[in-house]
């Protein structure tokens, strides 16, 4: 397989890929179900499962702000044999796939910020946006999936089942407004969504109150590496430093991984990303 990118447990199923190859194994004997290998100059994306099936892309991605530029594929195929489902064409090759349950959608992704948003059942294109083309908001990254919702790199929040963009009560005027995160984009580290907080890297790690308006709060003196480096478990917060793991060489001199626990008495101040209302407008 090369170097492996993730292995999915799914049931009695292994799933494991890399860039180039992905293989099903059996979870209790080890015995291999079926592999499948992209074709000669093509690289398999990021892989989803859900129930007995898998969903990925097969192309080349290519980072640009006007979106995709080179033929790719979305398939689906049956964990049990590998057999192929349905397989549709892309306008490029995508670098992610996502799957939404409850919207039953399969979401393939590009560096470019373009989503591609296709029927669970038959591949059948649903919405796609591209935010490289709504007024500038865009940064490269893949987009997070937070329940009904999906939080697009340039900070956008749209629905997932839709593709409309999501709506926030502004604190001011308490009236219904596009719903945006105050951070155009993560950076380079790659965003993790737990419970209610988003977690990513805004200059230096920083969390997202998603069930209070998505206000940022920043930890000062962290340096993140590309991968996911803010992880919550057991009543801890750990921020890695990537500098010291051999994952981080741009040029931040801050480097200190630090271990977090709740404490209510510190104050915190977070920003939020609103436009300014009209004077008539704001409540007093």
């Amino acid at each position: 397989l090369g170097p492996v990118g993730n292995i999915i447990l799914q049931g009695s199923y292994i799933l494991i890929h890399s860039d180039t190859a992905m293989a099903c194994i059996s979870r209790k004997e080890g015995k291999a179900f079926w592999t499948r290998r992209a074709a000669e100059k093509q690289t398999l994306s990021r892989v989803a499962v859900s129930g007995d099936r898998a969903f990925f892309a097969e192309g080349v991605g290519k980072k640009t702000a006007d979106g995709p530029a080179i033929s790719g594929e979305l398939e689906s195929v049956s964990l049990t044999d590998g057999r192929s489902v349905w397989r549709v064409p892309l306008a490029g090759g995508p670098s992610g796939v996502i799957h939404s349950e409850t919207a039953g959608l399969v979401l393939a992704t590009w560096d470019s910020g373009l989503v591609d948003a296709r029927a669970v059942k038959d591949g059948q294109r649903v919405w796609t946006v591209n935010p490289a083309q709504r007024g500038g908001w865009w940064n490269p990254g893949m987009p997070v999936l937070w329940k009904d919702r999906l939080i697009l790199s340039g900070g956008q929040i749209v629905d997932v089942a839709t593709g409309k963009a999501a709506t926030a009560l502004h604190p001011l005027t308490g009236l219904p407004v596009p719903w945006n995160l105050p951070y155009k984009g993560f950076g380079c580290s790659m965003p993790n969504v737990v419970g209610d907080l988003l977690f990513s890297r805004g200059l230096d790690a920083a969390y997202y109150d998603l069930s209070n308006g998505g206000s940022m709060a920043r930890l000062d003196g962290s340096r993140l590496a590309c991968g996911w480096s803010v992880m919550p478990g057991s009543g801890v917060l750990a921020v890695l430093n990537g500098q010291q793991f051999g994952m981080c060489h741009c040029r931040n001199p801050i480097a200190s991984p630090m271990g977090l626990v709740h404490d209510p008495d510190v104050e915190t101040w977070t920003i939020s990303r609103f436009d300014t209302p009209k004077q008539e407008s704001i409540r007093r």
